[in-house]
């Protein structure tokens, strides 16, 4: 992203947005003044733990003001579905999140500025959470690991495929609001554990190349997850041979290559039934099912309820 210079941006202060405030279930809206176009939802999930979901798509470039003074270290981890954004601090840190990709930082106190293009739409999530609230879940001695500096990027890599699912099933919760900071908090405890998990790992990172390949191969699967290539064709078609494209699989997506193709269609069949403009029999013959009891029993089995309960 380039550098946006200040005569072309709209700068904008904490001051400047609309407040929404729900004490009873800990949500909080922060939305873009009326000439822009929008807003971060903000639910505190524990004391020391907050998820934040932004979704932006400025018609001018902006750039956000941003000031925090910790008591503690936090860590934060940035999960980017759509778009790019970045963030300047005031002594020349640079922090780019990018689509397809989670950034993981810590900090103890910051300044600086988040820009944003403009008509670029963007969709993040974003989990926040204190060293204590680390100490207590993977212990003081562990939680060090994750701070040596003011300001830093512990990780930038493409999300967990654990995590992108996760983050699917955030966006389209319909759950009254009363009860959704709890199916929240699960999805969030899912989501940091995967992409920490990571941090703890002695084996090395996938090769950039091999995550080229592997994104390939799933992208052949979800174009055409209803007839899907063997593994041994997949595996033909990005070059690689079959045990290299499964510990591939293994690796980035923390799955069989059959469990990601299974997940595509279960994830395909759930939007088609929420959409509620067509039968069962037809969505599971869609997505690739020859007998509904078959689609029935898997979508059961993946999801926990019965495809009739969508509809």
């Amino acid at each position: 992203m380039k550098n946006l210079q200040s005569k072309q941006r709209i700068r904008l202060k904490n001051d400047d947005f609309l407040l929404e405030n729900d004490e009873n279930t800990h949500f909080h809206r922060q939305t873009l003044p009326d000439n822009l176009s929008g807003y971060s939802d903000i639910f505190r999930l524990e004391s020391d733990l907050s998820y934040i979901e932004t979704r932006y798509k400025p018609v001018k470039h902006l750039s956000v003001l941003s000031k925090i003074n910790s008591q503690e270290p936090r860590l934060v981890i940035t999960l980017g579905l759509k778009g790019q954004s970045r963030f300047v601090s005031n002594d020349n840190k640079e922090i780019i999140f990018k689509e397809g990709y989670t950034s993981i930082t810590v900090f103890d106190s910051i300044s600086g500025e988040r820009q944003f293009q403009s008509e670029q739409e963007i969709l993040q999530l974003r989990f926040s959470m204190g060293k204590r609230w680390l100490d207590k879940y993977f212990g003081e001695k562990n939680s060090k690991r994750f701070f040596h500096q003011d300001t830093q990027m512990l990780s930038n890599r493409p999300t967990s495929y654990v995590s992108m699912q996760c983050a699917q099933q955030l966006l389209n919760c319909n759950l009254p609001k009363e009860v959704k900071p709890m199916f929240i908090h699960g999805q969030a405890i899912s989501i940091i554990t995967a992409e920490l998990a990571y941090l703890f790992e002695d084996k090395k990172p996938c090769k950039p190349c091999e995550q080229e390949t592997a994104q390939r191969a799933y992208a052949i699967l979800k174009l055409e997850f209803k007839t899907p290539p063997s593994v041994a064709e997949l595996a033909s078609r990005v070059n690689v041979n079959e045990s290299k494209l499964k510990k591939l699989f293994h690796d980035i997506f923390n799955d069989t290559i059959y469990g990601v193709l299974l997940t595509i269609r279960m994830e395909t069949a759930y939007q088609l039934l929420q959409a509620n403009v067509h039968s069962i029999a037809y969505i599971a013959e869609f997505v690739g099912y020859g007998h509904l009891s078959n689609f029935s029993t898997a979508f059961t089995r993946h999801f926990g309820f019965s495809p009739k309960n969508i509809q």
